[in-house]
């Protein structure tokens, strides 16, 4: 058992789930409803079929989103950088402590907006629109990145993670 095959599945497993949450959470054309404009379907806000917002799945979602990653690194491989503490936590969130990150670019360029959109997905799957979602991806990585990882914050992480992780995300949803 390798830790980068364990890796790859969770990678696997997370992009089939983000992909279904977000195709359940998709509303049928039902008899006497009102139908989606062309403008409503390429839009950045939800149809305009009121859809019920869900605070608390969504919040438990980015949750899972934090917590899953982190004990996989931390219990399963072990990562140094999942070995968290108050004093790690203090340290990240002192802004003058921002280094760049010198992650590969897979890493840097595929992986952080791959959990950017699961942050993103979290909301948007359920019942927020686009502009409602986006601080999502902002939250989450900055919660990773100050309070889930010893390493200091990266700047090209945050922004790979947050802009990066919107796309995927909303090319997901609307897959």
């Amino acid at each position: 058992f390798q830790p980068v095959s364990f890796i790859k599945l969770f990678l696997i497993i997370n992009f089939t789930i983000n992909l279904s949450s977000a195709a359940f959470t998709q509303h049928l054309y039902k008899p006497g409803q009102l139908s989606i404009t062309k403008a409503d379907e390429y839009s950045f806000t939800s149809p305009s079929i009121p859809v019920k917002k869900r605070f608390w799945r969504a919040a438990g979602e980015w949750t899972m989103m934090q917590l899953l990653p982190w004990a996989s690194n931390r219990y399963i491989r072990k990562a140094p950088f999942a070995k968290i503490s108050i004093k790690s936590m203090r340290h990240n969130l002192n802004p003058k402590n921002l280094e760049w990150d010198d992650n590969k670019f897979f890493n840097n360029q595929f992986s952080h907006p791959y959990q950017g959109s699961l942050y993103f997905n979290a909301f948007r799957s359920n019942g927020y629109n686009f502009w409602e979602s986006a601080p999502a991806a902002l939250a989450g990585t900055l919660a990773w990145e100050t309070l889930f990882e010893t390493h200091v914050p990266a700047p090209n992480d945050l922004v790979n993670t947050c802009l990066g992780g919107i796309a995927i995300g909303e090319m997901s949803n609307r897959i």
